[in-house]
């Protein structure tokens, strides 16, 4: 089945250069970007938001079916003979494959963007509650909530409960943001779910031979952040911070500062 054609966030319409293509983490959401566009100026900046993520499309399971999707919806919604893109976390694989894809349709891409991506194949993704905990975990994390009650939560949880039952159960525990219904939160999780099951199927294609820019976040393992396997133009920076807290103050402006120089001469 072929996937919809995904929402286009314009972030910025003016500028030069190939516009910058934001492509969302394993959440599927695309909110980290507009603070990214505040503080990097000059181009055309747009950002992707997967199906399912606020709308009642089937969230996609398969990467390059993700892909694909997300090619479509930029060559249609920001037709261009260049693009560079941007992906953090999974989206940074994401975006590699639509390198790969865009490449071989004979669109230029000057600048490919991996921001604290692990390379396909690197990691073991989990399963049952330790995915559950693994989506609690990404969430409080991107709303700047403290992880301190999961476990503990968690455990009040009996044995054999589905992840439905499991977040359930976890709302009654007050540990998610106030106001956040049980269908947002469940909506949220099959995106994720899904995304996570994308991730673990897909082996990247080797051999690209682009720039790309490895922007690492300091606290992050390199041996997992590290694409020279898979790409022949790798230039690594590193950016004091973790996996979040690179899109947070002191951290964000070091990012945007990183990503501006990437975008020089493209």
């Amino acid at each position: 089945m072929t996937a919809p054609a995904p929402p286009i966030l314009p972030l910025r319409i003016d500028g030069e250069g190939a516009a910058l293509v934001c492509v969302p983490p394993i959440s599927g959401s695309p909110y980290a970007y507009p603070p990214l566009a505040r503080h990097v100026q000059g181009r055309p900046m747009v950002a992707l938001e997967a199906p399912g993520f606020d709308d009642d499309s089937d969230p996609v399971d398969s990467l390059p079916a993700l892909s694909t999707a997300f090619i479509r919806a930029v060559r249609t919604g920001w037709p261009a003979d260049r693009y560079v893109l941007l992906g953090w976390s999974m989206g940074g694989a994401v975006a590699f494959d639509m390198a790969h894809r865009l490449r071989a349709a004979e669109v230029r891409i000057p600048m490919l963007i991996l921001v604290d991506a692990i390379a396909p194949g690197r990691v073991r993704h989990p399963t049952g509650r330790a995915r559950v905990r693994q989506f609690v975990s990404d969430l409080l994390e991107g709303v700047g909530m403290p992880l301190s009650g999961i476990d503990a939560a968690l455990a009040a949880v009996p044995d054999g409960v589905d992840a439905t039952g499991t977040l359930t159960t976890l709302m009654e525990y007050g540990i998610f943001p106030e106001g956040f219904d049980e269908a947002t939160l469940l909506g949220r999780y099959r995106v994720f779910d899904a995304h996570v099951t994308a991730l673990s199927r897909h082996r990247a294609t080797s051999g690209y031979d682009g720039p790309v820019s490895v922007l690492r976040a300091r606290d992050s393992d390199p041996e997992l952040m590290s694409w020279e396997g898979l790409a022949t133009d790798v230039r690594e920076e590193v950016i004091p911070g973790d996996h979040y807290s690179i899109w947070k103050g002191d951290g964000l402006v070091a990012l945007s500062r990183t990503v501006q120089r990437a975008l020089a001469n493209t």
